[in-house]
């Protein structure tokens, strides 16, 4: 079989459908000749550049490994001379003309002979672009000395005899399968565009801004701060690629991420097929492209997708270390590397990966010691980012612990920490978490009546386990084990999440597809290879394309409600609303509503960079405190919001400017104007009084029970100030100062105390008074540093020598009047 058969027709198909998606994303507007063209010109360009690579190495019709399958080879006959009388008619099948097949102003497809090319005029910046690929002679049954030869059916036919190049084919065309179905309709589904996915795409085009240096964080950082949090991001690198190219927009993004999810894809089935000999390894593209939660995330930005697919390359690079070459170690710590900076609880993944596998390969690392030392290097060299963040904050693992609520950082005993481990590890490795639809994770990361993992995985999976237990002495086999049993480690430290645990689908793919392969072998044997595969394909492919519908079509109206707690429904569709709204008010303020998404200032950044009249702030600001409201003022609102602001009694009626409906029909966004009733001073002042009143709660002390006075408080409870934990917080309502009265039932010496609090430069007054009727003694500090927790600690010279009650008044320095101040821990010694 001539490979050039093969790469010729199986690149221009591959090509010519991704050509096609990405023309219908880049090119909406364009008509449908000018997209075939772009995927036309893709699919030749792929073919000439892979084609062109397997030339130079003289790969071309040589295949390395006998296939028991092929047909055999007949031994060619000596060449006769070519005479000169014979050698015209070939000369003169070299001048034929080309004949024009098609042409339109712009476009034109001609041929001569074997070549096939196609000129376009005015494409883009260019003034005229040609490409053109040359088929294979023994497809074309040759004509007279004045005809051009004609493609004939049955030798292109005759090209897919071969078993290995039929896979090859499949391989193709399950990729095209693959991509479709990542790339089609990628910003309607899923139906929320989050604000984690914002973020990445936020910090991509402020580093390719900012000449890939970032502020805090120095020259090609790989940790980015994520929210509260500082994460390893190298995502981030991934949509600074196409920023530059394709600008940034939802669909951008989103295709950005779900195209590189593909090399993890091939990661896969090139691993069954090079280290487990597997027939029908084109067939894992198939299964992943079908699988609902991988198919659910790989159409988002989500950074866990990336540490997936990474993760998948890794194996993949670790087994060409370990069967094909020592060498390849390099390329193994590479892809660990990405697999490193990926992912937070990648890294806690990868560490028990990285240990299990030296365990189980001990002897064979230790054989070639030598690439060791000459990978060492490398090694150091890609640490070094990890052990400057560890260096500059040392804090951070802890608090990012503490950000996800785990148990290992909380005052709890060691065994209880070791039976919630491993009640959370059973559980994340459950075929009921996987494989059945479930209700622990958030809906806005499942789809509904649909497992994590189909079915029918299940028994593939639990036969490809069996065989690696049976086969537990070949490495390979205890590769997969390895992965299997690691990837929920780190979900296990916290609560079981589908983000935390999406690692898991590799390893349990490639042993279903291990188990598969098993199954056939036994029941199948005596069946055609091609007719199997052709099964396969269809089968896979129609259920690929199965989920894909259902999610489009019904999966707008799976999960309610479409809020902060729901699905945080609306980014892409209320950015185009308020384009449309800035384009005919361009003066106006818009005041968005913050209630509907975590990191709802991440949209605003990241679509409407450079509009200084956008803000997002809740409509509870202009209830609670009488704040500025012009009568150009647009608000953007919930039906709850805008039902609030109704009921409060302080605005005339609201002006609708536009709505926007959820999914399902209902009510969703309001844009309106509003504007105060005439009397709403009087009410304030009614409600100022009020709201100045301090309240008297009761909080455990040091184990006694104390009374507290204080002023109002609109977030956390009084004990959040005395719990020992600086990330739990009590924040005033509005004074400021804030007022914090501590009562004990018996006196007690107190000579200093610790406070910290939120971000602020303060003035704090701590009142001392005791027992008798002794005057009361003051202390004064001020902290003008800025830090994003402040902490400070008060020294009482020459106190009382029994104090019954503390008063403590806290000044928010940068917000004079009223201020909400956030008090995180408080402790008198």
């Amino acid at each position: 079989m001539n490979l050039r058969v093969l790469y010729a027709l199986a690149f221009l198909l591959l090509g010519l459908m991704i050509g096609w998606i990405v023309s219908r994303l880049v090119f909406p507007e364009a008509d449908g000749l000018a997209a075939l063209l772009v995927a036309f010109l893709g699919g030749l360009g792929l073919g000439v550049l892979v084609m062109g690579a397997r030339a130079r190495r003289g790969s071309f019709g040589q295949n390395p490994k006998t296939d028991s399958d092929a047909a055999p080879v007949s031994t060619p006959e000596p060449l006769e001379p070519v005479q000169p009388e014979t050698a015209a008619p070939a000369l003169a099948a070299t001048t034929i003309a080309a004949q024009t097949m098609w042409s339109s102003s712009r476009l034109a497809l001609t041929r001569k002979a074997h070549r096939f090319s196609a000129s376009a005029r005015d494409f883009g910046k260019y003034d005229a672009v040609r490409f053109s690929v040359v088929l294979p002679p023994e497809w074309f049954k040759q004509g007279d000395a004045q005809t051009a030869p004609q493609l004939e059916t049955r030798a292109i036919l005759r090209s897919w005899a071969n078993v290995g190049t039929f896979a090859l084919v499949m391989f193709l065309l399950s990729l095209g399968v693959y991509a479709f179905t990542r790339l089609y309709r990628i910003g309607d589904f899923p139906i929320s565009f989050l604000g984690d996915e914002a973020v990445v795409v936020r910090l991509a085009r402020d580093l390719v801004r900012n000449g890939f240096n970032d502020p805090k964080l120095g020259w090609f950082p790989l940790y980015f701060d994520f929210f509260f949090v500082v994460n390893p991001l190298i995502s981030v690198y991934l949509q600074a690629l196409t920023i530059p190219v394709f600008g940034v927009s939802i669909e951008v993004a989103r295709g950005t991420a779900a195209i590189f999810t593909v090399f993890g894809v091939m990661a896969v089935a090139l691993t069954l097929k090079m280290f487990f000999g597997a027939r029908y390894w084109w067939a894992a593209v198939l299964v992943l492209a079908l699988t609902p939660t991988w198919f659910f995330h790989s159409r988002t930005v989500f950074d866990t997708v990336t540490a997936t697919a990474f993760y998948a390359i890794f194996i993949f690079c670790y087994l060409l270390y370990r069967y094909r070459s020592p060498r390849y170690l390099f390329l193994a710590v590479l892809s660990a590397a990405a697999v490193f900076y990926s992912y937070p609880a990648a890294q806690l993944i990868l560490a028990l990966t990285a240990v299990l596998l030296a365990l189980s390969d001990v002897r064979y690392h230790l054989a070639h010691y030598r690439v060791w030392l000459f990978a060492l290097p490398l090694i150091v060299l890609l640490l070094a980012p990890y052990l400057r963040f560890t260096l500059d904050h040392p804090d951070e693992s802890w608090y990012h612990l503490r950000s996800v609520d785990s148990y290992v950082v909380k005052d709890l005993p060691l065994g209880e920490k070791m039976s919630r481990f491993v009640a959370r590890y059973v559980q994340g490795i459950s075929p009921l978490f996987w494989f059945f639809p479930n209700s622990i994770d958030l809906t806005r990361h499942r789809m509904l009546d649909y497992g994590h993992l189909p079915l029918f995985v299940l028994p593939l999976m639990l036969t490809g386990v069996g065989i690696c237990f049976a086969k537990f002495r070949e490495s390979k086999y205890r590769v997969l084990l390895i992965a299997l049993v690691s990837a929920p480690f780190a979900a296990a430290l916290a609560d079981i999440l589908i983000l935390r645990l999406l690692i898991f689908v590799i390893p349990a793919i490639l042993l279903a597809m291990v188990g598969m392969e098993w199954l056939l072998n036994r029941f199948a044997a005596r069946l055609n290879p091609q007719l199997v595969g052709a099964g396969l394909f269809v089968v896979l492919t129609a259920g690929s394309l199965w989920v894909m519908r259902d999610a489009l079509i019904n999966g707008p109206t799976w999960f309610r409600p479409y809020d902060l707690y729901g699905m945080q429904w609306g980014a892409r569709q209320l950015f185009q609303v308020l384009h449309q709204v800035r384009a005919a008010s361009p003066r106006s303020p818009i005041v968005l509503t913050s209630s509907w998404s975590n990191g709802t200032e991440e949209f605003v950044n990241l679509l409407m960079p450079d509009d200084g009249l956008i803000q997002t702030r809740t409509i509870d600001a202009w209830i609670e405190n009488k704040l500025a409201l012009s009568r150009n003022m647009i608000f953007v609102l919930t039906p709850s919001e805008l039902r609030e602001a109704r009921e409060s009694g302080k605005f005339k009626r609201p002006v609708k400017i536009q709505r926007i409906k959820y999914p399902d029909g209902t009510d969703g966004f309001q844009l309106v104007r509003l504007e105060y009733v005439d009397n709403v001073d009087e009410i304030f002042r009614i409600e100022k009084e009020e709201r100045a009143r301090p309240v008297t709660d009761d909080a455990l002390l040091n184990g006694e029970t104390v009374k507290v006075v204080h002023s109002q408080f609109d977030g956390g409870r009084v004990q959040d100030m005395f719990d020992g934990d600086k990330y739990t917080l009590a924040r005033g309502r509005e004074a400021n100062p804030l007022l914090i009265e501590i009562i004990y039932p018996t006196p007690r010496p107190i000579s200093s105390m610790y406070a910290s609090f939120g971000r602020m430069r303060s003035n704090i007054t701590v009142t001392l008074y005791p027992p008798d009727s002794a005057a009361p003694r003051a202390y004064v500090e001020q902290d003008l540093r800025d830090e994003d927790i402040p902490e400070i600690t008060m020294q009482f010279p020459d106190p009382p020598a029994l104090v019954q009650s503390v008063r403590v008044e806290i000044e928010h320095l940068d917000s004079p009047g009223q201020a909400k101040v956030h008090v995180r821990e408080l402790q008198l010694r």
